[in-house]
């Protein structure tokens, strides 16, 4: 096992197991293939908690995979979500700068706030938005509102 590395977003059930480990990363026009190898590289670098689902959040995609058994290191994620629209809200009334122009430190305050606001209305909202279907089928949702999310 390597060294343990942080994270930057970690989302706990009430009995304090790990659901959701999410990295925010200031990078724009990525790519599953970018995303498949910046998971991979993550978790070889170093140990990283057990956990059902992984987020990697750019300004303009979000990448999320369900970590079951078995699943490689490289696998491509398994749900993309548009960033651009569903961050829009919380990028102009806090910045309104370019989202590729704003600070990491301030991207993954966003990350945390849009996941937070998930895990509050989640199960609602993606009865009326058909693009969050996925999160919804796959429990994540579910298990998001009723967890705690803290930065890692």
């Amino acid at each position: 096992m390597g060294p343990a590395i942080e994270i930057d977003m970690i989302a706990r059930d009430r009995g304090g197991r790990v659901l959701l480990l999410a990295e925010a990363r200031v990078r724009c026009q990525t790519t599953g293939d970018w995303a498949a190898q910046f998971r991979k590289n993550m978790l070889s670098r170093g140990t990283l908690p057990a956990a059902p689902y992984f987020l990697v959040a750019t300004p303009d995609r979000m990448y999320f995979w369900r970590q079951d058994e078995g699943l490689a290191k490289d696998a491509p994620p398994h749900f993309t979500l548009d960033a651009t629209r569903e961050l829009r809200p919380y990028l102009d009334a806090k910045s309104r700068a370019e989202p590729e122009k704003i600070a990491r430190s301030g991207f993954v305050l966003t990350i945390l706030t849009w996941l937070k606001n998930l895990a509050e209305s989640g199960p609602s909202r993606a009865a009326e938005d058909s693009s969050l279907q996925w999160l919804s089928e796959s429990g994540l949702l579910e298990l998001l509102h009723k967890s705690s999310i803290d930065l890692g």
